[in-house]
């Protein structure tokens, strides 16, 4: 079994879009269907177990709320490629006299994207008239997809008239839409704070700080071209936090759409690595995303325990202090928790349980959980502590009266006597003497334990 790709453009319509499936001939029987809410960019459909060399249909299509088709935006048939995606383009239409390059009077119109004329170049067209019905090929009409030269063959193009252009499904080559994770041009290195420019994208920067921290500012969103991938490495150096931070331009969607929406910042720690790179919303809004991220840029928070100190990018949650900066990805996590202590006071009372904000100097605390066993949060908010405990119970007391031998006769029995008034006394005088049960145990009450570090991923 085979799968297949379909590459849409981008749409402008607040409906959903969906692609259906048919197998040929039978065009009234969906085998597959898929289905995107808006926005719709540049989108990439992707359908599985398609039998090679088999004839399929498709429909490209707006729909309502009840899936009822509003539009279609193209149709045909395909054959599944053997290596490859398939691209679909959106219907137009030439309008005689309001199309560039399209005039009454002309028998040929060219569509090649120049001085604002459509272009359609690459494409095998199904061109239709309003008023006529479909056009015949070599009959009625002929198309070059290289030069873009539509051509009349019975007739030049008449005031006001119109040609809906449906576009045939074209396969894109594998070169063009598999993103080889290894392929990039050059290696480049970052050893202090960079500014990049859009000359370093194709490339693979790697990462090698002599300081705790660096910082690299993007390019100007505009200056790059889409889906042109920049390799980071962060494998090497003495640094412990790279920033990889968005160049400020307003209005534009210039933000980090990964692992959360419309971020400023993405951080990367040691022995990390991702690829990041523009995608074209619109004319006037692009975004970066990235591709095959490795390392905490998701775990960052997750508390773990290790037998030894083998666990990259982590720290011991104990009373040492880290800086801001060093720990970019860990205090940015920090700052969106719902509770968090003032430096000042996270050594008073319970508060080392929790993280700190910074102190004037840029260091924080994380929680302080040696010696300290883990609860999962009830009604409590995490870092809430909780005191020893012996839950409420009961102790029976054994006794023997007055007038068998005398004594206590082992742990937990009380020799007791009564008198007339019934006040008890105990051995050796009236109510003031008593034995003691007897004490057992350790240092402490715990389970059976198996001692391990406690860390925070970072």
């Amino acid at each position: 079994m085979a799968k297949i790709n379909f590459v849409t453009k981008s749409l402008t319509t607040s409906n959903r879009v969906r692609i259906n499936l048919y197998k040929e001939p039978d065009r009234t029987t969906v085998i597959d269907s898929l289905d995107f809410a808006a926005s719709h960019p540049q989108r990439t459909w992707t359908f599985y177990d398609l039998v090679p060399s088999q004839d399929y249909y498709f429909r490209w299509t707006e729909i309502d709320g009840s899936a009822l088709d509003i539009q279609t935006y193209a149709e045909g048939n395909f054959t599944v490629p053997a290596a490859g995606s398939i691209e679909i383009k959106e219907k137009e239409e030439l309008l005689v006299d309001l199309t560039p390059g399209v005039v009454s009077g002309q028998f040929s119109a060219t569509l090649d994207g120049t001085s604002g004329k459509p272009d359609f170049r690459g494409w095998e067209i199904i061109p239709f008239e309003i008023g006529t019905g479909p056009m015949q090929k070599d009959q009625t009409y002929t198309w070059n997809s290289t030069t873009g030269v539509f051509t009349r063959l019975d007739r030049a193009f008449e005031e006001s008239g119109r040609y809906p252009i449906m576009f045939e499904p074209r396969v894109i080559p594998v070169s063009n839409v598999v993103i080889v994770r290894d392929a990039w041009s050059a290696n480049f290195d970052i050893t202090n704070d960079i500014t990049l420019t859009a000359a370093h994208f194709s490339k693979n920067g790697i990462i090698k700080g002599s300081d705790g921290y660096l910082k690299i500012t993007l390019p100007d969103i505009f200056s790059v071209t889409p889906n042109k991938l920049l390799y980071l490495d962060s494998t090497t150096g003495s640094h412990k936090c790279a920033e990889i931070t968005c160049s400020a331009v307003s209005g534009n969607g210039n933000l980090i759409q990964w692992p959360f929406p419309n971020k400023q910042s993405l951080f990367m720690g040691i022995s990390e690595t991702l690829a990041i790179y523009r995608e074209k919303v619109s004319n006037t809004v692009s975004v970066w995303r990235v591709k095959f991220p490795d390392g905490n840029y998701k775990t960052v928070g997750e508390i773990i325990s290790e037998y030894a100190d083998n666990i990259i990018n982590k720290v011991a949650l104990d009373d040492t202090l880290y800086d801001i900066f060093e720990y970019a990805r860990l205090y940015d996590y920090v700052q969106n928790l719902p509770e968090t202590v003032a430096f000042a006071d996270w050594s008073t009372g319970n508060n080392k349980y929790k993280f700190s904000l910074a102190n004037g100097s840029n260091k924080f605390h994380v929680p302080d959980l040696r010696n300290k066993y883990l609860r999962a949060s009830g009604d409590a908010t995490a870092g809430t502590y909780q005191a020893n405990m012996f839950k409420a119970h009961t102790h029976d007391i054994k006794y023997i009266l007055e007038g068998n031998d005398g004594s206590p006769t082992g742990a937990g029995e009380v020799l007791s006597k009564f008198d007339g008034d019934g006040h008890g006394s105990g051995q050796g005088g009236d109510g003031t003497n008593s034995y003691a049960i007897q004490s057992t145990g350790g240092t402490e009450t715990r389970p059976e334990t198996v001692v391990v570090n406690m860390c925070v991923r970072c």
